[in-house]
């Protein structure tokens, strides 16, 4: 294709595009004509190709042309940054332009999404499947893990012996006895993996621990513990989180079909925090089965009276970005921080568990003073340097790439810089490093949500 000026380029060297009935407009990436239309305004100096317009021409030039990173809008003019480090400055006017543009390059990705689960081989997706089996269990093991940790520091920071009794006399909860033969019987007739992992953490699923399950779904005060010291009670309590992350796992793994999730929100009172509750789990198991290849779609609840948080746009690219553009607006919305705390502490273990099996290289586009920024899952700063690495994929994986110095670093490398490597591999950690992004986001809530769950006093 050649440019008006008579310059040859193809679809890859498009950084913009419009198009009206008959005609498609696409501006390349000629830095000369650039700098020249931009000073002299003259339409005979833009680096444009124009063709015939028709609907299959601009799948292929959407598909094909520069991918957009971001954009930031300044005074008078809209700087658009690329996903290969190409950075364009256009005239406001084109910001419309721009916006659409990223829209359509969305909208393919998702469709690409699609079909590519669309084509996987059952061999394939049983696979695939198998992998994401493995890794929550990798995660469940580390959660597990944490939250004695939590508990053990909890209990080494105070220095109480005897918690106060509830009553003089014995408290008993009616309030749920009902609920809790209900979810015992539900979780004996689904067969769930509670089952099959309580004796991992020393508990014999019955009624009574049911009860003291239902009881911190609703930030209750719970039977079991009362009249115990408070060394007893930590203890208790880590059980019983213990036992919410194994149900929280048993919805969220592959191993367990749809019908056969436990539906924590038949057991909690409280409107709207049945709402987030759900909501939660249905995007992140929709996420995971979008990974090895299923579509299933589990509808969430009618949020229109509660909050931002929930709304499930066609607009996203696929239930993974979903959830992450979800975890995103989760941990920065009002309605959120104000749930009561066992609610919080569910919604936040849910994203802790099924992070496991994102990217690094995951992102969302995030708005910021009308501009649109990246937001990835996980990256790097250097606040002192003030350096910023970010992941991208590379011929081996998942690399770090510094724009300032324009150094590429191996997954393992940055890790070790970073001091999170467990690995020997002599690299000296700099403490100016730091993880930042969405998921030390979640991490971080996680064990302070735990420290508050703990402190039952």
């Amino acid at each position: 294709m050649k440019t008006i000026q008579g310059k040859e380029y193809d679809f890859s060297d498009v950084i913009l595009y419009n198009h009206s009935d008959s005609e498609m407009i696409m501006m390349v990436n000629d830095q000369e004509n650039l700098e020249k239309f931009k000073h002299t305004g003259n339409p005979d100096d833009a680096p444009v190709i124009i063709i015939p317009y028709n609907e299959e021409t601009e799948k292929q030039t959407i598909s094909n042309m520069k991918k957009i990173l971001e954009y930031k809008v300044l005074e008078s003019v809209i700087e658009v940054t690329y996903k290969d480090n190409t950075k364009v400055v256009f005239d406001l006017s084109n910001e419309e332009v721009v916006k659409n543009n990223l829209e359509a390059q969305n909208k393919l990705a998702k469709e690409t999404i699609a079909t590519s689960i669309n084509n996987i081989s059952e061999e394939e997706k049983n696979i695939k499947k198998q992998n994401t089996i493995e890794k929550l269990k990798k995660q469940i093991v580390t959660i597990l893990a944490n939250l004695t940790i939590v508990g053990d520091e909890i209990l080494s920071k105070s220095k109480k012996v005897k918690k106060k009794t509830l009553d003089e006399g014995l408290f008993i909860n009616r309030q749920y006895s009902d609920n809790s033969r209900k979810l015992y019987q539900d979780i004996i007739d689904k067969n769930s993996l509670v089952l099959r992992y309580q004796q991992v953490i020393n508990v014999n699923w019955d009624e009574n621990i049911a009860l003291s399950l239902i009881e911190l779904l609703n930030n209750s005060n719970i039977t079991s513990i009362q009249n115990m010291n408070f060394e007893n009670s930590v203890n208790e309590i880590k059980k019983i989180l213990q036992l919410l992350i194994i149900v929280i796992y048993n919805n969220l793994s592959p191993e367990t079909a749809i019908e056969n999730m436990i539906n924590l929100t038949e057991y909690i009172d409280n409107e709207k925090d049945k709402v987030l509750v759900h909501n939660s789990m249905v995007i992140a198991r929709n996420a995971v089965n979008e990974l090895f290849g299923e579509q299933t779609i589990i509808p969430i609840l009618d949020e229109s009276n509660y909050s931002t948080i929930n709304k499930f746009s066609n607009e996203y690219k696929g239930a993974v970005n979903q959830l992450l553009n979800y975890e995103f607006k989760t941990m920065n919305d009002r309605e959120f921080l104000i749930l009561n705390k066992s609610s919080r502490w569910i919604i936040i273990s849910i994203f802790e568990l099924v992070n496991s099996l994102i990217s690094d290289e995951s992102s969302i586009d995030i708005e910021v003073a009308g501009s649109i920024k990246k937001m990835y899952y996980r990256y790097f700063v250097d606040n002192i340097e003030n350096k910023i690495y970010v992941p991208i994929i590379g011929t081996n994986g998942i690399k770090y790439y510094e724009y300032k110095t324009k150094q590429m670093y191996s997954r393992e490398d940055m890790f070790a810089v970073a001091g999170l490597s467990l690995l020997d591999n002599n690299i000296e950690p700099n403490p100016n490093i730091h993880e930042v992004g969405i998921h030390s986001s979640i991490e971080e809530k996680f064990n302070s949500i735990s420290e508050e769950i703990y402190n039952i006093d």
